[in-house]
């Protein structure tokens, strides 16, 4: 997964980035004066790569940043965070706080759905498919 968060340190503005593994957990971190960009995720992966790291999949937020970073790379093995794709889907569509309608509740597992099936490999299949059954069902079901 990766990320980065902002720090203000002396009055001035950093920009941490982290590399975590679902398994081992922090794999590396870059610390960058300045506000998020592509320099900083590129340093991160440089890094990654000179440790002859190899990711399976790179789980992000979406960011333009980190975007271009997998350009860069060219790296296809992306994955947008299903939290922030649940928050915009529930921004996006002004889901409502409460419980929802019947006919709302399909049309946004159906959306979710679509997700799933567009994976590109099993293994993201797979993954997306135990996401929505563990987090997505139990929140939108009766």
């Amino acid at each position: 997964m990766l990320d980065a968060t902002h720090h203000s340190i002396g009055g001035k503005e950093y920009y941490e980035y982290l590399a975590l593994d679902t398994q081992i957990g922090l794999v590396n971190r870059h610390l960058r004066k300045g506000r998020e960009c592509t320099y900083g995720y590129r340093v991160l992966l440089e890094e990654l790569e000179l440790q002859g790291y190899v990711p399976e999949v790179i789980v992000s937020d979406g960011g333009k940043g980190i975007s271009s970073t997998l350009r860069y790379f060219e790296l296809n093995i992306h994955q947008r965070c299903h939290v922030h794709i649940l928050r915009d889907i529930r921004r996006g569509f002004r889901m409502p706080k409460k419980r929802m309608k019947s006919t709302l509740r399909k049309y946004y597992i159906y959306k979710y759905a679509k997700l799933v099936l567009a994976s590109k490999n099993e293994k993201q299949k797979q993954l997306r498919w135990q996401h929505f059954e563990r987090v997505v069902l139990k929140m939108w079901t009766p």
